[in-house]
């Protein structure tokens, strides 16, 4: 290994640490990626972590002790500290002087495990002796990617929803004219789905968008194009496009949009031949029904990013050069990859290199060498008189000569790639034995004649996976890669996993339900039954499988050895029925007694042998009792892996299943299988279905050699973790082996009920529900109880009952069984039921109680978020405005828990706000806002909920609160609506705190009908007599001049503009509003009050005091905020509902004034003896 740091030093020397030098970083005067490195070392395995500025294609590979990692384009490597970091597995780095790598010597041979994530990759140095999965990506990293994914789904929708409901995009289609072709551009928005169909001469485009058509030139005058047609459904564009006769098109999408290519069909033996097939167009023949599919452009930085990658690959591959004019086979594939548009004078890129094979035909039978080298890996087999060679290689396969002789062993039928395989295939015109071995020229496949030497067999097992499936195993540990492919065109499926050398193959067929495992000359052949099995290499060989595992039997189970034989089990099939025969208390009574008799020596195992008993007979805790008392008498016993198997079996029969598991845990019983029964065991009654259901097959075998009751409780809990994990057929044959076992082994109402389930879910629903009826009825509470649940759940499904049925019956199951899963599903559907039904509270405290009772169940926590998204629909959809006021807000604040966090719950507070203000509750009102002020909320959001605030501190007759709300949230920039609601709040609120001039100077530039009522209320608050009568006579405006009766605010306005001119002895403007208003005054039902107001000398009249109070005492608050409102009613505070709930006492209608009130004729004012007219009206100034 020492050898290799002078190999690393002889490399131009380029720090890895630093900036690379100015020369480097720019390449083409292109701006090159920056990356950062960081190493970590973990116990067993170390990690290289590089974090690029943006997305670099990066491949690893680690051999003879170096590890090479190159980059699809050059980088500039700013830092790192790799041999520092990790100095057990990296002791120098050297950068490649182009930046497009980086080369490692190790400290010893490891391998490398790649894993990219967007900007970053990690390479994980991994030891030779790894085995199973590499280590996955951090968990932070796997967040990011998630949200990334779900950001950028979010703004695709958001942003297509807005196209369709907006205006139809344009699509530009821009048209280009070649010798014989004319090229149809169409400038389709990025990522539109397009499908083009064609028929009877005709092609027609569909966008899955709304479009509008703008080309640049009328295209019927385009040779070939007969007519176009537009439809816009509204949600979708059909362009339709009819040919002239002798005129194809063909089309596929780029980067810029769809592009169709419309030519004359005698085009074919011309010049554009050669331009169609460089750009690798599909054609759409009329009358060709649906045309094939539209092939994709391939990005160009994929194609780098694909050549850097197989650069490495591609230099350690033996080849033969051709010359560059032969023809080259290269399947539909590899053409629909080739760029989108290239000109056609261009020169062409270099092809990837050629490969010939070299035939021979010797004494008896046919040779054939691929000179691709022996690492290449590789696969051959033989199926139906077919024989396939696979390779996987970035080069191209030249058709091997099979003519003349060699057509007796072979004839050849294709040379295709698929992806990085390519595939040839020979038919064999009779059965001969095919051979693949490598040698140093490559791969020779040999037909007929004699093997030289057997290659090394692959041995096949069965397991059973992480995930609880059984699968097989072959021992193909080098597997490089899984190619999927068909025989014959709709033929069988196959699987074919490739190797490098040497030769390893499977010898004979190996049939199973599902599947085959082929005879190979070398590599692996699988012929797929089903539909969905699955071929996967890992580092621990190749595994086979299928969704719930494949129907195998395992060779040997823990409880058989290697032969067969079973292992010592702490429960004994011969003990356990000897110690349940019998009377129970003579049997007992005869063990405590041999206690007595023994020898001190020997009395352990008698008092061990007296706590079996008991538990074979059901007295778990009496067990338990006298297994502790022998552990005290005997502390070695404890060290017996027996003694300690039965401590943790005494665990769990006594259901202390958390106390079992941690007894089963210790490196002593990990590999015991009656620990792994118990274990799963344990698993299943704490609900925890997948390492259950996993256990139990792990542990068949010691499942088989229990006791008849013991093991029919045990596949009862497997059933139903098969059920619960979906695998019917499991449950199933747990429930068949149950039925085998001796008759009262397990209650038939339990088997019938775990049945019924699988029934149920296999869409046998009229037979389950009928057992389930009858088990409801008859059979024992826990089982009534669970079948009642079940019958209810698909009753309502089937439309057997409605959902209040549904709620009767659930209702009184949740009342009479308590403490189980029954109890918390029977209220997870209540509370979905009194969702659907709009019985929000009982639906809220449905799951009120189940945080309470069950906190962490799986029922609850999806309970707690259905009835969340509840919560957030009632209150923020709309659905709470049919609620009683009272009523919703009562339900927030008794159910606050389910307030949804972040914007949304913000959202809920302030209309929760809103409506407190409907009520008359200020204070609860203004306590919310302003905790959403001073800990949620920043910036323009947070001015506009202060405005807000300030309003209702206003209603609430607190102007200093409001005042010093506004001047705490001021911030410069604001929406323009929010701005002036705040500035015209504040001036209230000075106002109010009698700071005329100032509230006059914050409204001087606004104009507006809410700023004019606004400055008519600090006029009359600062007592500006005269301004305030000019400014509520200009309110009532021209309303004296229409011929019809003066409003309620109209009337209440020249009132107070009477009043004004009053107090402030304005008698010209008294008199000028008499002029105006008297005769539609007059007409009104405040005639009279009018009549007072406009006497010059009201204020010695008897009756003014009351009358200035009651008028002075109209509350116009609420008439600004309305106004101001309906002005800004996105930033203003709603208070149209106020008036309704007592805050305002509204007028009576005119239709219902008592007669009282009626207009009366005006007389003159009856003098009074009182003080003085002067002394009078300063008395009445000062009391207003």
């Amino acid at each position: 290994m020492l050898a290799l740091v002078p190999l690393l030093a002889a490399l131009p020397d380029a720090p890895v640490r630093g900036i690379a030098p100015a020369a480097a970083q720019q390449a083409g005067g292109e701006t090159r990626p920056a990356l950062m490195i960081t190493s970590t070392q973990e116990p067993t395995w170390a990690r290289i972590r590089l974090d690029f500025a943006a997305p670099v294609t990066t491949v690893a590979r680690a051999e003879n002790g170096v590890l090479v990692v190159r980059f699809a384009e050059p980088v500039e490597i700013v830092a790192e500290r790799i041999g520092e970091e990790i100095p057990s597995y990296v002791s120098q780095v050297r950068r490649d002087p182009d930046g497009t790598g980086l080369r490692m010597a190790l400290t010893q041979n490891f391998s490398a495990s790649v894993l990219p994530a967007g900007e970053i990759v990690f390479v994980d140095l991994l030891p030779e002796a790894w085995r199973g999965m590499p280590p996955g990506l951090p968990e932070d990293v796997v967040a990011e990617l998630a949200r990334r994914a779900q950001a950028a789904e979010a703004r695709f929708s958001a942003e297509r929803a807005a196209r369709r409901e907006g205006m139809p995009t344009p699509m530009p289609v821009r048209v280009a004219e070649l010798p014989g072709l004319t090229r149809l551009i169409f400038a389709a928005p990025e990522g539109v789905p397009v499908e083009a169909r064609s028929s009877d001469g005709s092609i027609t485009l569909f966008f899955d968008e709304r479009l509008d058509l703008e080309p640049e030139r009328l295209l019927p005058t385009i040779p070939g194009v007969a007519a176009v047609e537009e439809d816009d459904t509204g949600e979708a564009l059909y362009v339709r496009i009819d040919l002239d006769d002798g005129f194809v098109a063909r089309g596929f999408r780029e980067e810029e949009g769809f592009v169709l290519d419309v030519e004359p069909r005698d085009a074919e033996a011309g010049g554009v031949a050669p331009v169609r097939a460089a750009l690798g167009l599909v054609p759409f023949l009329p009358g060709e029904g649906d045309a094939a599919p539209i092939p994709p452009a391939r990005p160009r930085a994929e194609a780098a990013a694909a050549s850097a990658s197989m650069e490495d690959d591609a230099a350690a591959t033996q080849l033969v050069e051709e010359p560059a004019d032969e023809p080259v086979v290269e399947d539909a594939a590899a053409v629909s990859e080739a760029p989108a548009i290239a000109p056609v004078a261009a020169p062409a890129e270099p092809a990837p290199p050629r490969s010939v094979p070299v035939v021979s035909v010797v004494d008896d039978g046919l040779r054939v060498v691929f000179p691709f080298g022996p690492t290449v890996p590789a696969a051959a087999f033989t199926r139906a008189g077919v024989l396939m060679v696979v390779f996987q290689t970035p080069a191209t396969l030249a058709e091997p000569d099979l003519g003349g002789a060699a057509s007796d062993y072979a004839i050849l039928e294709s040379v295709v790639r698929e992806g990085p395989f390519v595939t040839a295939r020979m038919r064999l015109p009779e059965p001969r034995v095919a051979r693949l071995t490598p040698e140093d020229a490559g791969w020779t496949l040999t037909v007929g004649g004699a093997a030289d030497a057997a290659p090394d067999p692959i041995a096949v097992g069965s397991i059973v996976d992480e995930a609880g499936r059984t699968a097989l195993e072959l021992d193909l540990l080098d597997a490089t890669g899984v190619h999927w492919t068909d025989l014959h065109e709709g033929g069988e499926r196959l699987a074919v996993v490739t190797a490098p050398g040497p030769a390893r193959n499977m010898s004979s067929t190996r049939r199973f339900a599902e599947l085959e495992l082929l005879p190979t000359a070398h590599g692996i052949a699988v012929a797929a039954l089903a539909d969905d099995v699955v071929v996967r290499a890992d580092l621990d060989g190749v595994h086979v499988t299928r969704g719930n595992g494949l129907s195998i039997a395992l060779p040997s189970g823990p409880g058989e050895g290697a032969a067969g034989v079973p292992l010592d089990l702490v429960i004994d099939f011969d003990a356990w029925t000897q110690a349940q025969r019998g009377d129970i208390r003579d049997e007992m009574r005869a063990r405590l007694d041999r206690i007595v008799e023994a020898p001190i020596p020997e009395r352990s195992r008698a008092r061990l042998d007296l706590a079996f008993a008991l538990l074979a007979n059901r007295l778990a805790p009496e067990a338990a009792g006298m297994f502790q008392y022998a552990l005290e008498e005997d502390p070695e016993l404890a060290a017996r892996a027996d003694v300690q198997m039965m401590e943790a079996i005494l665990a769990a029969e006594r259901r202390r299943f958390d106390e079992a598991e941690a007894l089963l845990s210790t490196d002593a019983m990990t590999e015991n299988p009656e620990a792994s029964l118990w274990r799963a065991y344990a698993d299943a009654m704490r609900e925890r279905w997948v390492p259950a259901l996993t256990g139990f097959r792990r542990a068949a075998r010691v499942l088989d050699a229990y006791p008849d009751d013991l093991q029919g409780r045990m596949r009862l809990a497997a059933a139903r973790a098969g059920l619960a994990m979906r695998d019917f057929g499991y449950a199933d044959e747990q429930l068949t082996d149950i039925a085998r076992l001796h008759p009262g082994a397990v209650a038939a109402d339990e088997v019938d009920l775990v049945r019924a389930l699988v029934d149920v879910e296999t869409g046998r629903t009229e037979f389950a529900l009928a057992e389930l009826t009858r088990l409801a009825q008859e059979g024992a509470r826990p089982i009534a109880a669970e079948a009642e649940l079940a019958r209810v759940r698909l009753a309502l499904v089937e439309d057997e009952i409605t959902p209040d049925q549904a709620i009767e019956a659930l209702e009184r199951l949740a009342i009479a069984w308590r403490g189980d899963s029954v109890e918390v599903e029977a209220m997870g559907m209540l509370g979905r039921l009194y969702a659907d039904a709009g019985r929000w509270r009982d639906a809220f405290f449905t799951a009120h109680m189940a945080n309470l009772v069950f906190p962490d169940h799986p029922v609850t926590l999806a309970l707690h978020e259905t009835t969340a998204q509840a919560f957030d629909d009632l209150f923020l959809s709309g659905r709470a405005d049919d609620l009683d006021e009272v009523e919703a807000v009562a339900l927030f604040f008794d159910f606050k828990e389910f307030l949804p966090i972040g914007r949304r719950g913000d959202e809920i507070v302030r209309r929760l706000a809103d409506r407190l203000v409907t009520l008359g509750l200020l204070d609860k009102a203004s306590e919310l806002l302003a905790h959403q002020v001073d800990n949620r909320l920043e910036g323009a959001g947070r001015a506009a909920v202060a405005a807000r605030l300030a309003t209702i501190h206003l209603m609430n007759r607190h102007p200093a609160d409001a005042l010093t709300t506004i001047e705490n949230t001021r911030i410069a920039e604001l929406p323009q609506a929010v701005r002036r609601v705040r500035n015209l709040i504040e001036a209230r609120a000075l106002s109010d705190l009698s700071r005329t001039d100032l509230a006059l100077e914050v409204i001087e530039d606004e104009a507006g009908p809410e700023i004019d009522r606004l400055r008519a209320d600090i006029w009359w608050t600062g007592r500006r007599w005269r301004e305030a009568g000019e400014a509520h006579e200009a309110l009532a405006g021209t309303s004296w001049q229409e011929d019809r009766e003066l409003t309620d605010r109209e009337r209440t306005d020249v009132l107070r503009a009477a009043l004004a001119y009053n107090l402030g002895q304005d008698g010209i403007g008294l008199d000028r509003l008499k002029a105006k208003f008297a005769d539609p005054m007059n007409a009104s039902a405040d005639a009279r009050l009018f009549a007072l107001l406009g006497d010059p000398d009201a204020l010695a009249t008897p009756g003014f005091r009351d009358a200035a109070r009651d008028i002075s005492s109209e509350d116009t608050l609420l008439d600004f905020l309305a106004a101001l409102e309906a002005r800004h009613p996105e930033a203003a505070l709603s208070v149209a509902p106020v008036v309704e709930v007592g805050l305002r006492t509204p007028e009576p209608e005119p239709d219902a004034a008592p007669e009282a009130e009626a207009p009366a004729p005006i007389t003159e004012p009856t003098p009074v003896s009182i003080p003085g007219p002067e002394a009078r009206a300063e008395a009445t100034r000062e009391a207003l």
